[in-house]
This record gives C-alpha cells, sequence and structure tokens, in this order.
C-alpha cells in the first residue's frame, strides 16, 4: 500500500474517488482511522453489498510493517468486529485480501486463517491478491457455534457457505517475463436476493505490459487446470 509512500497513496485514493470509484482498506491522512462505519456500501436491486479490504503489509517488507491508514489483515479480532458492524447495515460482505507468497500456488497458512476468518465471522466472500499467481478457489462452511451460543447452534451456520479466492494473479500489470505471471482471473458472481447462487471464472492474458484480454478456447482450460479446476463455473 505504501511502495510509494503517503504522497502515492493519497495520488491513488483522490484519483479513484475522482472516477467514482470508492477505494477500500486505507483513509486519507486527515481521517486517518479505519472507520467501519464508512466503508463502502452499495446497493444493487434491493440488496445492499459492503466491502472491506485488508493488506499483510503496510509496506513492501515481508510483512514486519503496519499503518495507522492501513487495514492489517493480521488483526483477525479486529477483521471479526469489522464483518460485524458493516454485517448491521449490509447483506452480503466481500472481503479483499491482499496476502500470500509471492510467486507460489499454494495459499499459506496466513491466508487461509484469514480467509477462514472472514468466513466464520460473516462474510460471504473473500478476494485475495498479492501473489502474482492465481491460486485454488475454496468453498467453505463456517465452524458451528458454541454450545451455549443460542438453541440450534450448529444447525444454522453449517448451512451457511462462503467461497475463497485465494489468488486471482495478476490483471493491469507488467510482468511479461513469465506465463503465470501474464494469467489471471476475473469473477462473475450471481446472486438470487441475497444469496450467491454460483461463480463464474473468466480467465484472462495480460498483453503488451499492461492489459488483459479474456483467454481463448485454448488458454482458458490450462489456466483453470493450474488450480486444478476443470469447469469454469461454480454452483452452490
Amino acid at each position: 500500500m505504501l511502495d510509494q509512500g503517503i504522497e502515492g497513496l493519497e495520488f491513488t485514493i483522490n484519483h479513484l474517488l475522482s472516477q467514482n470509484i470508492l477505494p477500500v482498506g486505507t483513509v486519507l491522512s486527515d481521517s486517518m482511522e479505519l472507520d467501519t462505519n464508512d466503508w463502502p456500501v452499495i446497493e444493487r436491486d434491493g440488496v445492499k453489498i459492503g466491502f472491506l479490504g485488508y493488506s499483510y503489509t503496510a509496506k513492501n517488507d515481508g510483512g514486519k510493517s503496519t499503518h495507522p491508514q492501513i487495514a492489517s489483515a493480521y488483526d483477525l479480532q479486529k477483521l471479526q468486529t469489522d464483518i460485524a458492524t458493516l454485517k448491521t447495515r449490509s447483506d452480503v460482505v466481500v472481503v479483499s485480501m491482499h496476502a500470500g507468497t509471492e510467486y507460489t500456488r499454494a495459499p499459506n497458512q496466513n491466508q487461509i486463517d484469514f480467509a477462514h476468518a472472514a468466513i466464520d465471522a460473516g462474510a460471504n466472500i473473500v478476494i485475495g491478491h498479492h501473489p502474482h499467481w492465481i491460486q485454488p478457489v475454496e468453498i467453505y462452511s463456517p465452524q458451528p457455534s458454541s454450545p451455549g451460543d443460542g438453541e440450534g447452534w450448529g444447525e444454522v451456520e453449517t448451512k451457511r457457505q462462503g467461497i475463497i479466492f485465494y489468488s486471482l494473479g495478476n490483471f493491469v500489470f507488467d510482468q511479461m517475463w513469465s506465463q503465470e505471471t501474464r494469467e489471471g482471473l476475473m469473477v462473475k458472481l450471481n446472486f438470487e436476493n441475497q444469496e450467491l447462487k454460483s461463480a463464474e471464472l473468466l480467465p484472462v492474458i495480460i498483453e503488451n505490459y499492461c492489459c488483459p484480454r479474456l483467454a481463448n478456447d485454448q488458454e482458458k482450460p490450462n489456466i483453470l487446470r493450474k488450480i486444478n479446476l476443470d469447469s469454469d463455473i461454480i454452483v452452490f
């Protein structure tokens, strides 16, 4: 988040806002507090979708740094509190996760712990990035609440499922030096009312040091097989 310092971060936030794109996971320095009540909720067809975003580090230093303008992916208690708060004003919660080990196919334990904690807390979708390679998709059922939390404590929770995209790979990027870093995924999520019904994976190929295009019929299955998928549709 701070590869280009505070000046670069705030330039990016202001540029996004000028284009009517809502940033998430960070704030301008005059705010200096990541207040969940200010994080984006977008309503479409009567469904309110809330967004949260977290990074494993404030600087590109292997996860050593934190900063008050950057939501940390290491504070799982704060993550769960944020989700509980956002759920009071949204029907669906999408969590962005900037974490993982670069140039690897499998998620590391920090990614898994974060994503599972998010779904356990009530998130519906976790979308990951940072490894620069695509990584697997997981359908995850939350851990049931403990006895004493309410009548029928495990029954309702175990019926709910969340989906985790551990890494969508690169998208608008300039790493042309390997096939893996030239590949990425877009995701189309299909809802009926407040319920996620299916996810469609749309593989892309990056060209000209910048620009993604949809993978063709030959490229698409080759990309999906790298994360052990033989179909581009996941149905719940």
